[in-house]
């Protein structure tokens, strides 16, 4: 699972290309809810990770007064948990 990848305001945002390559190596899930995704970043990465058969998720990234107490302001598809836990150990590299 990918945490945030395209919030911006961390000053970075993590290229396509890269996440195809974790893909490729057994990445299972893209964080695509998250306070720091606009609706246009969110609509992307949904995109990206349909593209790339990844389990699309959802997080607050909760840090406490740091970032505002969000704890479970961010969710994702009601299957989402058991999708992510049938990858489990399905990528390269695993028996």
């Amino acid at each position: 699972m990918l945490a945030h990848p395209g919030a911006a305001s961390r000053g970075w945002k993590l290229p396509d290309e890269t996440i195809a390559r974790l893909a490729d190596h057994g990445l299972a899930g893209l964080e695509v809810g998250h306070p720091g995704h606009d609706d246009d970043e969110r609509s992307r990465l949904g995109a990206l990770a349909a593209d790339l058969d990844l389990v699309s998720t959802g997080g607050s990234d909760d840090h406490g007064s740091l970032t505002g107490y969000r704890i479970g302001q961010e969710t994702c598809a009601p299957d989402a948990f058991e999708r992510l836990m049938s990858r489990r150990g399905s990528g390269p590299g695993h028996a």
